[in-house]
């Protein structure tokens, strides 16, 4: 089962242009994936053990590629300016079960302020249009979907996350 099935997409597309707005779904495969966000060649990520702040795109394109890790890359059509994401990102310092996760400053760079999970964000971008391509890497299966998940099961993979990085 699914919550999202993207119809058209480019496989190993090189092209991506990383200056633009690109929403990173990382772990596609898996249930719940994880989300980044990038513009002008910078990636920001919210983790459960930390975040990725201003990390060059290509340095991140690179350890995706070589952990042979499927992950999207939704070009988007709007802009979100770089210091508004720099500040949105500097607010958090990692994800906290039942409260904050990746999706969390992603929302607040869209100026979205109600909780969403990923299928719901790609379903908003796309009714308005803001979608412009949707580029898949490392991709082994059938067809490009997000799998189904709550609230709870991201709740879960962070605590569980964190408590790999205790032990």
């Amino acid at each position: 089962m699914y919550s999202y099935l993207f119809e058209e997409f480019n496989s190993e597309n090189t092209a991506v242009n990383f200056e633009n707005p690109v929403l990173w779904i990382i772990h596609s495969d898996k249930t719940p994936p994880h989300i980044g966000i990038s513009q002008n060649f910078k990636f920001f990520s919210l983790k459960a053990t930390g975040k990725d702040f201003g990390i060059s795109t290509s340095d991140t394109f690179a350890i995706l590629e070589r952990k042979k890790i499927e992950f999207i890359a939704l070009e988007l059509k709007i802009g979100v300016e770089n210091k508004d994401i720099e500040l949105i990102f500097s607010m958090y310092t990692q994800a906290i079960p039942t409260k904050i996760s990746c999706i969390t400053p992603i929302l607040a760079c869209f100026k979205i302020d109600k909780p969403l999970l990923l299928f719901d964000l790609i379903k908003y971008l796309n009714s308005k249009n803001l979608i412009s391509e949707v580029n898949v890497f490392n991709f082994q299966r059938d067809k490009l979907t997000i799998g189904i998940y709550s609230e709870k099961e991201v709740t879960m993979e962070i605590e569980k996350l964190q408590s790999v990085t205790r032990n």
